[in-house]
């Protein structure tokens, strides 16, 4: 990524995935140069990201349903 040419590198969440890996955690970082500024934004898991996906994909969201629950966890 640059920022009027010049790189950048931002932090993002780690990729990590086993037992102990809380999928859904929040991981929050500042200094995404937008508009002259810097912002906070937020990173998620890789796999988060697969599950937010087939969640928003499913039928689930437009009939207000709940998700499905994975190993005890609602996602």
């Amino acid at each position: 990524m640059t920022d009027h040419g010049r790189a950048l590198r931002l932090p993002v969440a780690p990729y990590i995935e086993g037992p102990d890996t809380h999928v859904l955690d929040v991981h929050r970082f500042r200094g995404l140069p937008l508009g002259g500024r810097e912002h906070d934004y937020t990173s998620y898991h890789h796999s988060a990201q697969h599950l937010m996906g087939a969640y928003a994909a499913s039928p689930f969201p437009g009939r207000g349903r709940t998700p499905w629950c994975w190993s005890g966890t609602a996602v």
